[in-house]
């Protein structure tokens, strides 16, 4: 569902106009700042992203993303920082701080979960898995089931938890 409606905003129909509409949207690219070496097609929205160095954006919906180099193609991309991210076709990438390059292939999901006190781990999944059907079973690729990172962060103080993540993200975009 994330992914579809996120997608949406690419698509051409009345729909996807009125969503496009009613969220502000008046162009692909809205308050970016993208290098020369950057292209951008006509289907990609891509908003309050920084991209410094080259790259390609393609069929991708991205927002609030930092990067020198960026590669994206059918991809969803936000809050994410690295030196360079890496994005294939259906690939959701949320929340993710890293001082290496990020790279996802084809249908791969990865959220980054951060704690009131700034700690953060990795939780990974893919198009193919349902997590409603796979809620307490942990993932070879995780440390935990969903269900165990939902009870852990039940509690959590969102506008604390937004802040460290803030200050996580402005930390390794000021090293870009």
């Amino acid at each position: 569902l994330y992914s579809t409606n996120n997608l949406a905003l690419l698509e051409s129909n009345a729909q996807s106009d009125l969503l496009r509409s009613f969220m502000g949207i008046t162009s692909n690219v809205m308050q970016c700042d993208l290098a020369s070496d950057v292209t951008v097609d006509d289907t990609s929205r891509v908003f309050g992203c920084k991209v410094s160095g080259s790259g390609s954006i393609a069929e991708s919906a991205m927002a609030n993303v930092t990067a020198k180099d960026i590669d994206v193609t059918g991809a969803i991309v936000v809050n994410c920082v690295a030196p360079k991210i890496t994005a294939g076709k259906g690939a959701i990438l949320y929340n993710l701080v890293s001082e290496e390059p990020i790279v996802a292939e084809a249908g791969d999901v990865k959220v980054e979960v951060t704690a009131a006190d700034g700690s953060s781990f990795l939780l990974q999944s893919a198009l193919s898995i349902d997590g409603g059907k796979n809620w307490k079973i942990k993932l070879d690729m995780n440390e935990m089931t969903f269900e165990e990172v939902m009870k852990k962060n039940f509690n959590a103080d969102i506008t604390t938890v937004e802040t460290k993540r803030k200050e996580n993200y402005d930390k390794v975009a000021a090293g870009l």
